[in-house]
């Protein structure tokens, strides 16, 4: 099995292609962080976004 994150299913390298996957987390966490619902509480989303842009750090600089 090769390496996943040298994978781009679109015509972008595949580092600018698992960095807008991760944006997109990235925005989907601060949505959820904003909503603070009770069932889903809004340090969920602040996690989510958190983890999302150490995903996209790592994508880029250290992969």
């Amino acid at each position: 099995m090769g390496d996943l994150f040298n994978y781009s299913p679109v015509d972008l390298s595949p580092d600018d292609f698992w960095s807008l996957i991760g944006g997109f987390a990235f925005l989907v966490g601060l949505k959820l962080a904003a909503d603070d619902s009770p069932h889903l509480p809004s340090y969920y989303g602040l996690i989510f976004s958190l983890s999302s842009g150490m995903f996209v750090f790592w994508v880029r600089y250290y992969h």
